[in-house]
């Protein structure tokens, strides 16, 4: 359980059998770039104060949660 699997299951679910592999595989690079991005910038921020990293995560989660309810 857990976002790394989420790129796995959903490409199987959402893609036609023509581009599965491709559609899993970019899902996965995104997912990874995003982790990635995630970290360097929080660590970037959080060296200036507490609270603008905070600010970064809560953008991130309402992000997050903005972009799953898009039908």
């Amino acid at each position: 359980m857990g976002p790394d699997k989420t790129t796995v299951i959903m490409p199987a679910m959402s893609y036609p059998t023509e581009i599965r592999g491709t559609g899993q595989g970019f899902s996965e690079t995104v997912g990874r770039i995003g982790g990635l991005f995630g970290v360097l910038v929080f660590g970037v921020l959080i060296s200036d104060g507490p609270g603008i990293g905070l600010i970064f995560l809560s953008t991130t989660c309402f992000a997050g949660f903005a972009i799953s309810m898009i039908p």
